[in-house]
């Protein structure tokens, strides 16, 4: 999981709307408290509503002043912040435009309306009110750091990265810009260089959970899960965050004797993290715990069989009773996992015989067959940059005697159009009922290998112990490590990388040559 990416977590760029940790607006000391005149007084109201988390009365007194004094670019910065507390980005646009006019030089108004704007999804607007603000004022920490929100959300990691040490260095104590800076060096692949400003951000607020959640994935990337699994629970505070259930029952932290004792466990995350993680329930057992295993449904019958004292249920039956009860990707804190006793034994899950011979019927002896996969979940905060064109693959088909075979389900089988002379499927029926990848783990057990980018598929062919070659973005999800062609998690995964972010030609030329050079 990537703090974007979790559930949770982390990956967004967050915008950032006070000029110098100051209150934005000071409209009072702009507004008379001459004669019978109130003005001072209302405006003083209006910021107390606000204050008390009641944005419509501020409003009310707001408009209220506008009509005695239209022309008050901070009367209409204060409207603009309030519509903006609100949630309306266009009128707290409207209100920005309004200041802008009465006060062409005020540079956090031009930010403001930059925020405005990239809310709205208008991001090459937001950059020009930006730019405009930097004129206006260069050491305008905000408008800096929310150039690099932009340039982080296109992608341009350099850029984000440029400015949001410009931020820095006009506002040191800057503490989205420092754990941004963070974020987006991790995304470059220098989790070593990350943890550096995520250190300052979380020394200035130790509290904030989205950059302990981001050096948690710097030091997992690193291998340094002594380091990383402690901060790891950061997810559950951070935005998006995953949630234990609030239940009656203790949560297991790994002291506590489960000789005789029942313990739940509530899968988390996606569907890969559930399969790679699940391996732990048969750990537990085998301390004398009967353990349920809570899943979504769709993997009820893959995870079913871990082990005897193992039961699967899915997520959407009512909790049964239990002793304890903790998240699935907290077990690696509870047990201790380091770089040397991760629990590698595969296969843990095994396809139900009566579909490998079907599938075994239905795809043949003939050819080296090879199954792949090339795009997870758009919709996944964490799949920029995973999905690979199918064309990358087709090359594959040209090795003499190898024949490619499609796992591949929703969203990208599409491609396949541009490719049905040189890559097999298995037909509507594949998978098509309410369990997840019974069909593809019955077919991997009829394949000589398993090629594809980072989906589920990778960790449920690791999880058989099927030879599996994922091919990975230049900075991969932390449990992929940096540079090593191998998986502590997976014995029989080896790993392809980028070399450069976003190229993926060499890796394929990597893959070909392996398996001509395997082959031969």
């Amino acid at each position: 999981m990537d703090p974007g990416s979790i559930p949770g977590v982390a990956s967004k760029f967050k915008i950032s709307v006070l000029q110098n940790g100051r209150k934005t607006m000071r409209a009072r000391q702009g507004i008379g408290m001459t004669g019978s005149d109130d003005s001072a007084a209302l405006f003083d109201r209006a910021a107390s509503c606000r204050k008390q988390g009641r944005p419509h009365a501020a409003l009310r007194i707001i408009d209220l002043l506008l009509q005695r004094h239209p022309g008050m670019a901070e009367l209409w910065g204060e409207r603009g912040a309030i519509l903006m507390d609100l949630g309306d980005h266009a009128g707290g646009l409207e209100s920005f435009r309004h200041a802008i006019a009465a006060n062409p030089q005020n540079a956090t108004y031009h930010n403001l309306a930059g925020v405005c704007l990239q809310a709205m999804g208008r991001p090459d607007e937001a950059l020009a009110s930006y730019d405009r603000a930097i004129a206006l004022d260069p050491m305008l920490a905000e408008a800096h750091h929310n150039r690099g929100t932009i340039a982080g959300e296109k992608g341009q990691l350099e850029e984000a990265v440029a400015n949001y040490d410009r931020a820095i260095l006009a506002r040191p104590d800057f503490v989205q810009a420092l754990s941004n800076k963070g974020h987006a060096l991790l995304h470059l692949g220098h989790p070593e260089l990350a943890i550096d400003p995520l250190d300052k951000a979380i020394a200035l607020e130790p509290g904030l959970a989205l950059p302990r959640l981001t050096k948690a994935l710097c030091h997992l990337t690193l291998g340094q899960y002594d380091k990383g699994w402690p901060l790891y629970e950061a997810r559950t505070a951070s935005p998006g965050a995953v949630t234990l259930p609030e239940l009656a029952r203790p949560v297991w932290r790994g002291a506590e004797s489960l000789a005789g004792k029942t313990l739940l466990i509530h899968a988390e995350q996606g569907l890969g993290d559930a399969i790679q993680f699940c391996r732990y329930a048969p750990l537990l057992a085998q301390r004398g715990a009967q353990v349920i295993l809570s899943v979504p449904a769709a993997l009820v019958r893959l995870l079913d069989g871990l082990h005897p004292a193992v039961s699967v249920i899915p997520d959407t039956d009512p909790f049964p009773p239990s002793d304890f009860h903790t998240l699935l990707l907290s077990l690696p804190l509870a047990l201790a996992t380091d770089a040397h006793d991760i629990p590698a034994g595969a296969p843990y899950l095994r396809a139900q015989p009566e579909r490998i011979a079907r599938w075994a019927r239905a795809i043949g002896r003939d050819g080296y067959r090879i199954g792949i996969a090339w795009q997870g979940d758009p919709a996944s905060a964490s799949d920029p940059g995973r999905s690979i064109p199918l064309h990358h693959f087709a090359g594959l088909s040209n090795i003499p005697g190898v024949r490619l075979i499609s796992l591949q389900k929703g969203p990208g089988v599409e491609q396949l159009h541009s490719f049905a002379a040189k890559i097999e499927t298995l037909g509507q029926d594949f998978d098509s009922g309410p369990d997840a990848f019974a069909d593809t783990a019955a077919a991997m057990q009829n394949l000589d290998l398993v090629i594809t980018c980072d989906t589920a598929i990778a960790h449920l062919a690791g999880a058989l112990g099927r030879p599996v070659w994922v091919a990975l973005k230049h900075a991969p999800d932390w449990r992929w490590q940096l540079r090593r062609p191998d998986s502590p998690w997976y014995p029989t995964m080896r790993l392809f990388r980028q070399a450069r972010r976003g190229e993926w030609r060499s890796v394929f030329g990597e893959i070909e040559a392996v398996l001509v050079q395997d082959l031969n």
